[in-house]
């Protein structure tokens, strides 16, 4: 697993009404889920997924047009 950490809030909806706490409603779609102490909660994607809820796949470019041993990734949004 890639360690990328992206925290989530504690609360969502239009006006801030609804309440995560923390892992209890599995919000990692394919990563791991850290439980923080103020309710909120953090994902840990692994390797190709990203998103704060790891669930945007990274896909390698069809071209490589990066330089010094870098790996490019397009990401896919639908």
């Amino acid at each position: 697993q890639v360690p990328l950490l992206i925290q989530g809030n504690d609360r969502h909806g239009s006006r801030c009404e609804i309440i995560f706490l923390g892992c209890s409603s599995n919000p990692c779609r394919t990563g791991t889920c850290i439980s923080l102490p103020n309710g909120s909660y953090q994902c840990l994607c692994p390797s190709l997924m990203t998103g704060i809820n790891c669930d945007i796949p990274l896909l390698p470019c069809s071209s490589n047009p990066c330089l010094n041993n870098a790996t490019c990734f397009t990401l896919s949004l639908t």
